[in-house]
C-alpha cells in the first residue's frame, strides 16, 4: 500500500552534524544505522533549475536488500510524496537494473550514503553522511492519504527551527545536488558501462 511521505532537508557542517546526533541520542530514540546505494533515473543536469519530472525511480540496495522505489511529487528541498517500494531477495539487485532497463531508464545517477535514523517527537530523523564529503539531514513522517499533508509539513519545519536546524530552500538543495554530482555521485548509462557496472565496481 502506498503512503505519502512528507520531507524537508537542511544542510549540515560536521560540527552540526556531531551535535544534532549527541542531542537526539540522548533525546530520542536511536532507529539504526545503515549504508545505501541509490540508483537515482531522475537526473538533475547542470542547465536544469529543478527535476522537471514527477515520477522518480529508484533501485537501491540497504544494508545488502535491494528495492526498488517509486515516488510521486515534486523532488526539492521540502516536499510531499506519495511513495512504493518492492523488495526483492538478496542478490538480486542486478535484476531491478534490468526491470528500470526494459522500461527505458538507461542513465542514473548512483550515490552513496551512510545514515544514522532517530526517531523524535513522531518524526523520523536522518542524519545523512556523503562519503565524508558533506552532510545533511531529512525529516520526514509517512502519512495516510486523508492526512492534512501541508499541516503535518509544518509541524516538521517547527521542530526544525526549534533545534536551530535550517532548512534547503529549492534553489540551494539543487545546487547542492548538483555538486554531489560533479564531485562525489556517479553517472551510470547502461548502454555504455554494460550489466556488470554494479558487479565489478560495488559487488552487488
Amino acid at each position: 500500500m502506498s503512503k505519502t511521505e512528507i520531507e524537508v532537508r537542511g544542510p549540515l557542517t560536521k560540527e552540526k552534524f556531531d551535535q544534532v546526533e549527541q542531542f537526539l541520542l540522548s533525546n530520542g530514540a536511536f532507529q539504526h544505522k545503515s549504508k545505501r546505494l541509490s540508483v537515482c533515473y531522475t537526473i538533475l543536469r547542470p542547465e536544469d533549475k529543478e527535476v522537471k519530472s514527477d515520477l522518480d525511480i529508484r533501485a537501491r540496495i540497504t544494508d545488502g536488500d535491494p528495492e526498488l522505489v517509486i515516488k510521486v511529487g515534486k523532488w526539492r528541498g521540502s516536499d510531499i510524496r506519495k511513495e512504493v517500494a518492492v523488495q526483492v531477495k538478496r542478490g538480486e539487485f542486478a535484476n531491478l537494473i534490468a526491470v528500470c532497463a526494459t522500461l527505458g531508464y538507461m542513465e542514473a545517477i548512483v550515490s552513496e550514503s551512510l545514515t544514522s535514523v532517530y526517531q523524535y517527537q513522531e518524526v523520523e530523523f536522518s542524519l545523512v553522511n556523503k562519503s565524508d564529503h558533506s552532510y545533511f539531514f531529512e525529516a520526514e513522517v509517512l502519512v495516510e492519504s486523508y492526512a492534512d499533508k501541508e499541516k503535518v509539513q509544518q509541524t516538521i519545519q517547527n521542530l526544525c527551527h526549534q533545534l536551530g536546524l535550517s532548512l534547503f530552500t529549492d534553489e540551494q538543495f539543487f545546487d547542492y545536488i548538483k555538486v554531489l554530482n560533479k564531485e562525489v555521485n556517479v553517472h551510470f548509462d547502461g548502454s555504455r558501462d554494460g550489466e556488470s557496472f554494479f558487479k565489478d565496481k560495488y559487488s552487488f
